[in-house]
């Protein structure tokens, strides 16, 4: 999930591909954030 939104594939093609809800991947992503 990190790698392909790292490689600009975009959060929707991201949910598309994986099949998972599109929250998941945001709150992911988030969390990932350096703060």
């Amino acid at each position: 999930m990190v790698d392909m939104s790292m490689n600009s594939s975009g959060v929707r093609e991201t949910v598309q591909v994986l099949n998972v809800a599109y929250n998941t991947v945001l709150s992911t992503l988030k969390n990932l954030a350096p703060r």
